[in-house]
């Protein structure tokens, strides 16, 4: 009798040990039963759910088929105080986990709601796209009629200017011209945004000359001076690294453009602005793409007055298309009807050394991504012969966009 109720109390302890290892976690791997036909018929979610609900009841409920059941009783009713809320707190889980799988008829109230929600948002975004199609041909049927109104306003100050020349004061007459430049003024802001590229994509470009700019950056009082600063974005590259400096223009759309940016800039003619500073007076003078629109008496002049206004060793940087590369100097260029004529690297090199200038230096830059070698390099000029044919043809059609003169005022003597 001994044997027996020593093999009850042994079972009982295994039975306890069961209890409170599945409470623990610490239940054998379930991958072997998984592979079972009937579980391999369910999701791997589901069947996890069904186990935990099979044994939330555990450590309250003896199973059937279990022998020495008295004594197990006589264990539940003693440890049924610290296990009755665990199982409440298991079977809420099982139900949650329950809604979360889609399992549970409750949830199907939830579905429905989620699924009539994203029908109502569906049909808002229907009638939203339908709206900005509307308003976007709106636009264009204002945008049209806005610029028909410019044109006939332009004819019609033409018409009066040639009309009424000889009977018109001075004042007048210029009214009428800067009501015409304006007009002007405004094309050719949208001309530059369309072709020239985003204010970040000018940004990028640019500042592979900060380098340049620092080397000759100079005090509050001798700043950096940026003819045709257009939009103004190298002035904010030289803002962002403390580089004193300010642009002129003369399109009054470009001007409001920088000051609505915080630019410190002026709505002047560059040779009219260089004639009256004083002698040495800047550290650096920058003009990006304003070379190709000057003739060439008054492109000598620039010059000429940039090196009276520069200081002992200060930087003048001139950016121009690129001719030696064919796409731009036969087709590119010629986006812009302002431009007069492309200038080549050599003669352009030439001229600031020809005015004074020293330690000039021939960059090209932006270049096309790929070329016919491969990736395009900035940088090096035109291959010269006798170089290889496909490097000759690469350069004339997919080499550097631009170029630049980098040249410097001679420093004085110690």
């Amino acid at each position: 009798m001994w044997d027996t109720v020593s093999a009850e109390i042994s079972e009982a302890r295994e039975y306890i040990d069961e209890v409170a290892s599945r409470a623990l976690g610490e239940t054998p791997s379930l991958e072997t039963s998984f592979q079972s036909t009937k579980v391999g018929q369910m999701s791997r979610a589901n069947f996890h759910i069904d186990n935990a609900e099979a044994n939330a009841h555990m450590g309250t409920v003896i199973e059937e088929g279990i022998r020495f059941t008295r004594l197990k009783q006589l264990i539940l009713r003693a440890t049924r105080f610290l296990t009755v809320h665990q199982v409440e707190y298991n079977r809420s889980i099982v139900q949650a986990l329950r809604s979360l799988e889609g399992t549970d008829p409750a949830s199907a109230g939830i579905e429905a709601t989620m699924a009539a929600v994203a029908d109502q948002t569906k049909e808002e975004l229907d009638q939203l796209r339908a709206l900005v199609l509307q308003l976007t041909q709106q636009r264009e049927v204002d945008r049209t009629s806005l610029l028909t109104v410019r044109s006939r306003v332009e004819m019609l100050l033409k018409e009066v200017r040639r009309t009424f020349n000889g009977q018109l004061n001075q004042g007048q007459l210029a009214r009428m011209e800067e009501a015409l430049k304006d007009s002007l003024d405004e094309f050719y802001l949208e001309l530059q945004q369309q072709f020239r590229g985003t204010r970040e994509d000018v940004r990028e470009r640019q500042k592979i000359y900060l380098d340049d700019a620092w080397s000759s950056a100079g005090t509050p009082t001798s700043k950096l001076l940026d003819l045709g600063c257009g939009r103004g974005e190298w002035l904010e590259l030289l803002a962002e690294h403390q580089i004193p400096a300010y642009g002129i223009d003369t399109n009054t759309f470009s001007i409001q453009a920088c000051r609505e940016h915080g630019l410190d800039v002026l709505e002047a003619d560059a040779q009219d602005h260089l004639r009256e500073l004083p002698e040495s007076s800047l550290s650096a003078i920058t003009a990006f793409h304003l070379a190709e629109h000057l003739s060439f008496s008054a492109l000598v002049e620039l010059i000429d007055r940039s090196l009276i206004a520069l200081k002992p060793g200060g930087c003048l940087i001139m950016e121009t298309p690129n001719p030696t590369n064919l796409m731009v100097g036969a087709a590119s260029f010629y986006l812009d009807p302002t431009h007069t004529k492309p200038l080549h690297p050599q003669f352009l090199e030439f001229l600031v050394v020809a005015r004074g200038f020293v330690d000039v230096e021939v960059r090209f830059v932006n270049p096309d991504q790929q070329s016919l070698m491969g990736e395009t390099q900035a940088g090096d000029g035109p291959p010269e012969f006798p170089k290889s044919l496909v490097e000759n043809i690469s350069w004339a059609l997919l080499g550097p966009r631009d170029f630049a003169v980098i040249a410097r005022k001679a420093p004085t003597a110690n």
